[in-house]
């Protein structure tokens, strides 16, 4: 083991309860998307402790954080997202969420103090380090405001600007993996997503003579059932793709006709002729349907962004640190690219990029939470080992041995 992997470990270790505290702080006392005021306020304090220049307000809750070594160099940024989500909290803990139905349930208040703790690492050897750091703390990555996520108001704001990074790393508490391991990949590591909306007009009329009227409820039903079958049967099993539709409303009584459904849902898909396609085929689907009902249809697309992409050397840089600080059995090689959906990517679009996946399950549970499940919680002996890892791919980006 290296003089440098012993120190990022003991240094890790040493902070250890406190970066329990500050998580379980954050985690009594989320903040939902744009308002994370207490939280950035939290980190700027800590980060100016440490001696960094801090810029706040930056994407209008955000917080970014310069780290500028002994020595001119690369510069490399670390990712870490701060909000929380609309989620009751159901845990029995003592740091359950304070807020009514706001919580962590989706693991920010672990990459937070992780990014903290980094910081705190990096920042004891910065004469050392050939080059320049930048922490960027982000607020909205749940739901952006005002159809903007938090990654671009930051982007907009000037996040990337005086130093502009070389490259960009970020994490994700993954529950599908025990604490105390990471998962490494190429390529995907996030799926694009496209939110859809669709309309079918129908025509009332009595539920005892439909024969008069166009039931927008069956044509919507017909609809739905119809495009659930386009990914198996236009897209090969090894081009992973998924839609989902979570809110239809329409009607207005048990025995009347719908004249009006609304049915939004969700595409998410990992590359853009993937996308291309099944926009086409959707489009097409829906309107052939109500059609053949004479009904009328409407669809609206909001494209989104687009996959997290991996890059090829930086995962071999993260891979690398991985192994000498967890051993090779402990650093997960990622098989299938989950249909989760990152902002982060917008960070990467001009640089290179690379997602970690952080495991969080305790090792002895038989089943842990997945993410945004109110009862979502985190095995904290990941936090240190997040530090870890993300201090030594860091420093190994920027030459240090």
């Amino acid at each position: 083991m290296s003089d440098l992997v012993a120190q990022i470990k003991s240094r890790a270790e040493a902070m250890a309860s406190r970066l329990v505290k500050l998580r379980r702080d954050l985690h009594k006392h989320p903040e939902l998307r744009f308002a994370e005021t207490r939280t950035a306020g939290l980190v700027a304090k800590r980060l100016r402790k440490l001696g960094l220049d801090v810029r706040t307000g930056v994407g209008k809750t955000g917080v970014v954080a310069v780290l500028k070594g002994g020595a001119k160099g690369k510069c490399v940024a670390l990712r870490a997202d701060m909000d929380a989500i609309n989620i009751q909290d159901e845990k029995s803990v003592e740091y359950k969420s304070t807020v009514p139905k706001v919580t962590h349930a989706c693991g920010h208040d672990a990459h937070v103090a992780v990014g903290c703790g980094v910081a705190e690492v990096l920042a004891k050897r910065k004469k050392e380090i050939p080059g320049t750091v930048v922490f960027l703390f982000q607020p909205g990555e749940e739901i952006g405001l005002d159809g903007k996520s938090g990654a671009a108001a930051m982007i907009e704001d000037g996040a990337l600007k005086n130093p502009s990074p070389d490259a960009v790393f970020s994490l994700h508490c993954w529950p599908e993996y025990k604490a105390g391991t990471v998962g490494v990949a190429a390529g995907p590591a996030m799926a694009g997503a496209d939110s859809i909306t669709f309309h079918v007009y129908g025509e009332g009329a009595h539920a005892g003579t439909p024969q008069h009227g166009r039931d927008g409820v069956l044509v919507m039903a017909q609809c739905i059932t119809a495009l659930h079958h386009i990914i198996p049967r236009n897209m090969p099993p090894s081009e992973n793709c998924t839609l989902h539709f979570g809110i239809v409303r329409g009607g207005i009584s048990r025995a009347i006709l719908a004249d009006h459904v609304r049915a939004v849902g969700t595409l998410r898909t990992l590359s853009e002729d993937t996308r291309k396609k099944m926009k086409r085929r959707i489009d097409e689907t829906v309107s052939s349907i109500c059609n053949a009902y004479d009904a009328g249809s409407e669809i609206e697309w909001t494209l989104g962004i687009p996959p997290v992409i991996n890059d090829g050397a930086l995962t071999d840089v993260v891979r690398s640190a991985a192994h000498e600080i967890l051993g090779k059995k402990n650093t997960i090689e990622v098989e299938a690219c989950p249909m989760t959906a990152e902002d982060f990517t917008l960070f990467i679009q001009d640089r290179p990029g690379f997602h970690l996946k952080l495991g969080v399950a305790p090792p002895k549970r038989t089943r842990c939470f997945p993410l945004h499940h109110n009862c979502f919680d985190i095995d904290e002996a990941a936090l240190p080992t997040g530090v870890k890892v993300l201090s030594l791919a860091l420093l190994r980006y920027l030459g240090v041995e």
